[in-house]
Order: C-alpha cells, then sequence, then structure tokens
C-alpha cells in the first residue's frame, strides 16, 4: 500500500507541522499555564488527526464531516493563540505569529477543501 492520500493533503502537511511546533513551544509554559498548553496542544494535534481519519472513510461525505471538525478545531487554536498572546504566558511573539499566521492558512484551506467536497 501507497502512503494514506492525507499525507499528500497540503492543508494536512500544514497542520501537522503547526502540531510539532505546538510541541515545542509546550516547553517554555510556565507551570501554573500547563492546563493552558494541554488545551492548545489537544486542540492544534485534532486537526491533523481529523483530516486524517476522515480521508480514510469511502464516503465523502463523512470525509467532509471530519474536516468540520478539524475547522472547528482550527478556530479553537486560534483562541488559544490570542490568549497566549495577549496574556504573554509565552513571550516569543514571533513563533507565536507564525504559528497564527500558518494556523489562518490551514482554515483557508480547509474552508476551500470542505467547498469543493460539497459540490
Amino acid at each position: 500500500m501507497d502512503s494514506p492520500r492525507y499525507r499528500k493533503l497540503k492543508v494536512w502537511i500544514t497542520a501537522h507541522e503547526n502540531a510539532l511546533e505546538a510541541i515545542k513551544l509546550l516547553d517554555l509554559f510556565d507551570k501554573k499555564y500547563q492546563s493552558v498548553g494541554k488545551q492548545f496542544l489537544a486542540a492544534i494535534t485534532s486537526i491533523s488527526a481529523n483530516i486524517a481519519e476522515g480521508s480514510g472513510g469511502y464516503q465523502d461525505k463523512e470525509f467532509v464531516r471530519f474536516l468540520n471538525i478539524a475547522l472547528r478545531s482550527a478556530f479553537e487554536v486560534d483562541n488559544w493563540l490570542q490568549l497566549i498572546k495577549d496574556a504573554k504566558i509565552i513571550t516569543m511573539t514571533s513563533r507565536l505569529e507564525k504559528m497564527e499566521s500558518s494556523n489562518l492558512e490551514v482554515i483557508r484551506m480547509l474552508v476551500k477543501l470542505i467547498r469543493s467536497q460539497q459540490k
């Protein structure tokens, strides 16, 4: 079997890279903000996981359902990034801004992919 089709999707690749960056950022969280870090990590890893899980089915309708879950997680990630920046939980703003930009790109790609699957 060749590699699963989701690994070829630019949206999955970008979401996966974001999740890897989030894992690195977790080390920068002060102990008192570990619960924020855990929720942030859960949301950001959910994006690529749902893209992968949805692509494993054989019905486009099911794929769209998982893409929508991934999209909601991406919006949740945006919320967490704003909180982390505004509360100055992590002060490495350039890394956070890069991650924010990349996450917004994931949102755009997911919306486009969902719309293309619904036609």
